[in-house]
């Protein structure tokens, strides 16, 4: 008998759902209608150009949305949408108050580094996240992500790499935004978590980055620097206030590469056999021992950079296996 009765619930509740989809699909302004829901709970504007419909699901194509946090700033083209059948019912078909789950695609995550402070003023509250009186109305506290990438941002607009094929969440509370992922860098295997606190209020933001023994699968390009060899581990924490810049951040942590390749902008051929240990204190990077080969030559070196100044960079490095007989015929 109760069988009966819960069967009969679920076919009239997938009836409905399945009228409320038909009703989507005979509205020519589903794209706009949508835009016009969302675009107040991301404070900002949103657009969309194309929506394939499912089931209480909706696939937003073609999205142009920026998100920004603090000096993180989120660009994505494309979002799964679900709906929660019961909250739909309750809002009287209000899309904003229906939504159980929200999934960014493919996302890109830019942290960006400028050379100094806005000119204008900071407020004492944080962007972070959605203005306050948006979040409130916000309806979910936890967003996936799906296959993101982090990026950071040098003040020359070059973009080097920080994690791929990144899934994990982006989740919402008082206090302010917290992020977890897991993905890889420039390996085949997920051995690399992102984790980080972006506060609604002042306060200082921490990304943290852990890349554990992460063996090089595909070119890992640093512009200057292509790796396309080795191991990598290592971790490293960034704190910064809302702004990031050159010489408001804090840095900390080490990385190392075991038998590793890298081509060099300004060497006609790779070192190999590489093996280094970089620590990282305040603004300064040190290489606190690199070894390996180039050609037949044996190579060591060490040295700092700061990159609070421009050009502020001391290498020091040892060659021996030079032949003079070579030297003499140049």
């Amino acid at each position: 008998k109760w069988v009966a009765v819960l069967g009969l619930i679920a076919v009239l509740l997938a009836a409905t759902g399945w009228q409320a989809v038909l009703f989507l699909e005979r509205e020519r302004n589903v794209e706009k209608l949508l835009a016009e829901h969302i675009s107040p709970l991301v404070g900002g504007s949103f657009d969309v150009k194309r929506v394939r419909l499912g089931f209480l699901s909706a696939y937003l194509s073609d999205v142009q949305l920026e998100l920004p946090l603090n000096a993180l700033t989120i660009r994505v083209s494309d979002i799964k949408i679900g709906f929660s059948l019961l909250k739909l019912l309750r809002g009287s078909g209000d899309f904003s108050k229906s939504i159980s789950k929200i999934i960014l695609i493919k996302p890109s995550i830019q942290l960006r580094l400028a050379d100094s402070l806005p000119a204008q003023p900071m407020s004492t509250s944080s962007p972070s996240s959605l203005s306050m009186d948006a979040a409130k109305d916000f309806p979910i506290d936890l967003v996936l992500v799906d296959g993101g990438k982090v990026v950071f941002i040098d003040r020359a607009g070059q973009e080097f790499p920080l994690g791929d094929d990144l899934d994990g969440t982006l989740r919402q509370d008082s206090v302010g935004v917290s992020l977890k992922m897991v993905g890889n860098l420039a390996s085949h295997s997920r051995n690399m978590t992102i984790s980080g606190m972006l506060p609604r209020h002042r306060g200082r933001n921490t990304v943290s980055v852990r890349i554990t023994r992460a063996r090089v699968a595909r070119p890992l390009d640093l512009k200057a620097v292509v790796i396309d060899r080795g191991i990598l581990d290592g971790e490293c924490t960034l704190d910064f206030p809302h702004h990031l810049t050159v010489s408001n951040l804090n840095l900390r942590g080490w990385l190392s590469i075991e038998n590793g390749r890298c081509s060099l902008a300004v060497a006609p051929r790779p070192l190999t056999n590489i093996n280094v240990m970089l620590s990282a204190a305040g603004t300064v990077v040190t290489i606190d021992s690199l070894r390996g080969s180039y050609t037949s030559l044996d190579v060591r070196a060490g040295g700092r950079w700061d990159f609070a100044g421009r050009d502020s960079m001391v290498l020091s490095a040892t060659v021996s296996g030079v032949k003079p007989s070579l030297l003499l015929d140049s």
